[in-house]
């Protein structure tokens, strides 16, 4: 039996190291083995993501160079900028409080903690397409009421500006963000400029007012950790 606050059925909870917190605790990410114990099988869902590939700023910028050429007009300087949600699925507005409960020994209180999350665990079948609808109404209002050509990838967003908007464009998203009672977060920005790292890939288009061309091109960092990762399963 599963289900209601009696009967459960527990997900085992798997931890990595992500990196160091901004006051020098160690950051981790979780995800929870809803395939183990059967909670996916229960669950039905029938939607899907619907992300953007990396080269979805050079389509747009293809896509404006088309439409000044046809109206006679100079192609303007265009630039990239990327923004982070804030606590994205912590704060998602669908969480079922009888299936939103971790369970941890806490060695500095010597005792067994139990732990409300607020919003989607990880690990769900419905949480990606669940949360996905956020972001997505997020960008929709963006577009329609400011006219901004702004994109999300799940939590990530990257949007097409021009040079002379000084911003604008990254302004108009976080202010429907705060609308909706959401945010961006401003540590993880990346100010928009002629180059910028889209969803791992180096995109720049530096060199679009000079020759026509933008390109993309691999991280090296991401290369090696590659390298390494099928050096590893080689080993």
């Amino acid at each position: 039996e599963c289900g209601g606050e009696q009967n459960t059925r527990p997900a085992r909870r798997h931890c990595i190291v992500q990196g160091i917190k901004e006051d020098g605790s160690t950051k981790y990410r979780c995800i929870d083995d809803k395939n183990r114990n059967g909670e996916k099988e229960a669950t039905t869902t029938r939607e899907s993501v619907d992300t953007p590939s990396f080269l979805w700023p050079i389509w747009v910028l293809m896509t404006i160079a088309r439409i000044c050429k046809r109206r006679g007009f100079r192609l303007p300087a265009c630039t990239i900028g990327l923004d982070d949600m804030r606590h994205a699925f912590r704060t998602i507005p669908q969480m079922m409080r009888s299936v939103a409960m971790v369970a941890y020994f806490s060695f500095s209180m010597r005792t067994t903690v139990f732990q409300v999350i607020s919003g989607h665990s990880f690990g769900s079948i419905g949480s990606v397409p669940n949360f996905a609808r956020l972001p997505r109404l997020i960008c929709v209002v963006a577009i329609i009421m400011h006219l901004v050509m702004v994109r999300e990838y799940v939590d990530d967003f990257m949007n097409i500006d021009l040079q002379s908007g000084l911003q604008t464009a990254q302004a108009a998203l976080r202010a429907v963000f705060v609308a909706f009672g959401f945010d961006v977060e401003m540590t993880k920005r990346k100010p928009n400029a002629l180059c910028n790292i889209v969803l791992g890939v180096f995109i720049s288009f530096v060199n679009v007012l000079v020759a026509g061309v933008a390109s993309a091109a691999p991280v090296r960092s991401k290369i090696d950790a590659v390298l390494a990762l099928l050096r590893k399963c080689k080993a």
